[in-house]
């Protein structure tokens, strides 16, 4: 949806945090005819020449409640909690709903716990084999407000998709911005650090939804516990479709009989419309190994809906790899044991998810570590317990994980560092095995972010590899 909009004309506008979002920002204000733009960080920042007047200032609780009260609006990066500044809501604007009222492209938007960045990276590959011009943006690739700058937003009469992959963080502000297909990959607690509750949590996802017209579509999971309440939130229910793992049951197909359910059985994608199962995708095509199963379901259903012809799918994945730290296979193995780097898992079931992918029939040692953010792990654990599994933890929450493997007779060992949990399971190592680093944690306990998390995993297998080698 493309609109006119002048409501920052001679304003004072407010940037709250000035990381990648920030940044991005105060490039789109500069182009604005701005009274000032100020930007509040939490630390000593460097501005870039622009052509409006802009300042910034230090965080403290008192400069914050001079930043609310002195400016017009306020776009405050995502993971900033505004719960206790709800005085001042009517001032909050948002990048996702700026981008609404911008942009030229038609918008699939991606969010979940589980699943989203890879969906996204491999959605963009096949919609750029048809529509070069399409881009992804928000967690991955662009920052969205780029997009919408005088000098990147140029007119076009070519069909581009713009691919977003969302946050709760993104979506829990928004007051319009409604994509032409909505995608919920799933829905598992997290970030109960920074929501107040589950169902807070839940309801910023499923903002995704809230907006849509009966003319936009949605993408959700079929499953017993939240597939009801997902449409619930949906406003237009009949432009709801259903995707799921397996095929479902003859209950499932009557209750659902006025939407279009997609599922895998036997490597082979199936829809199942106006009462007619057909297979319209074979997974013997694609890549091995390229991502999870459920994914392609998802990935599948989101072409097939957009109107994509399904036989691009294989040609648009076949010369591309996932983005790294996404069950990534290290190039190096030793004595037969394979490393696998997942340091993108930040939520248990991506641990689980990880570990039931592992096809061969090599025991696990798997390092568990990082942040829970509020999530109960006993269900990982209960799972794991059926499988031949020794888990080395790490970082700040080792100790509650190394209970948890003791209550579901784990093998198990706890230790302070990443450090110190390798050096650990390569001196027990006597046989192959699967080294999986699957942490199902945030990193922030011990590092700077996932990645940084698995580029350090990543060279810790390098050098003992390297160094065993000579």
């Amino acid at each position: 949806m493309q609109q006119n909009m002048n409501i920052f004309q001679d304003k004072k506008i407010g940037i709250w945090g000035f990381g990648v979002v920030g940044l991005s920002a105060l490039t789109y204000f500069d182009q604005q005819q701005v009274q000032q733009i100020e930007i509040l960080d939490t630390k000593k920042i460097t501005l870039p020449a622009t052509k409006n007047h802009v300042f910034a200032t230090i965080q403290t609780d008192a400069s914050i409640l001079n930043f609310l009260h002195s400016n017009d609006y306020i776009l405050a990066s995502p993971g900033i909690k505004l719960h206790n500044y709800q005085n001042f809501a009517y001032k909050f604007i948002n990048e996702l709903d700026l981008i609404y009222h911008k942009t030229h492209y038609k918008t699939v938007a991606i969010t979940g716990t589980v699943g989203k960045t890879s969906i996204t990276h491999l959605l963009e590959k096949i919609l750029q084999y048809k529509y070069p011009d399409s881009i992804a943006a928000g967690n991955i690739g662009h920052a969205m407000l780029n997009l919408i700058s005088e000098k990147n937003n140029h007119q076009s009469t070519d069909l581009r998709f713009l691919i977003l992959e969302l946050s709760s963080f993104q979506l829990q502000p928004i007051q319009k911005f409604a994509p032409d297909l909505a995608i919920m990959t799933n829905f598992f607690t997290n970030h109960l650090d920074h929501h107040l509750s589950v169902q807070e949590y839940f309801d910023a996802k499923c903002n995704i939804f809230k907006f849509q017209n009966n003319e936009q579509q949605a993408l959700i999971p079929l499953n017993d516990d939240c597939t009801d309440i997902i449409m619930q939130n949906a406003p237009h229910k009949k432009s709801c479709n259903l995707f799921f793992a397996t095929r479902p049951s003859q209950k499932d197909i009557e209750k659902y009989q006025d939407h279009t359910i997609y599922y895998d059985y036997d490597n082979k994608i199936h829809r199942i419309k106006n009462n007619l199962d057909e297979e319209i995708f074979d997974c013997d095509t694609l890549p091995a190994s390229l991502t999870f199963a459920i994914n392609w379901v998802i990935i599948v259903a989101a072409s097939d809906i957009l109107q994509i012809p399904l036989s691009i799918i294989s040609l648009a994945t076949q010369p591309i790899a996932l983005p790294d730290h996404r069950l990534q296979k290290i190039n190096i193995s030793w004595n037969g044991s394979t490393f696998y780097n997942d340091s993108k898992s930040t939520v248990w079931q991506a641990t689980l998810q990880a570990v039931t992918s592992i096809k061969n029939d090599q025991p696990i040692k798997l390092f568990l570590g990082g942040l829970s953010k509020g999530a109960d792990r006993t269900p990982l654990m209960q799972a794991l317990q059926n499988h031949a599994i020794e888990i080395y933890a790490f970082g700040k929450e080792a100790e509650q994980i190394g209970q948890l493997c003791a209550q579901f007779n784990i093998k198990y060992q706890i230790h302070a560092t990443l450090d110190a949990s390798f050096a650990a399971c390569m001196k027990s190592l006597q046989s192959p095995h699967n080294i999986l680093f699957s942490p199902g944690g945030s990193s922030f306990d011990l590092f700077a972010d996932y990645k940084a998390r698995g580029h350090y995993f990543t060279q810790l297998v390098e050098n003992f590899c390297n160094k065993k080698s000579l």
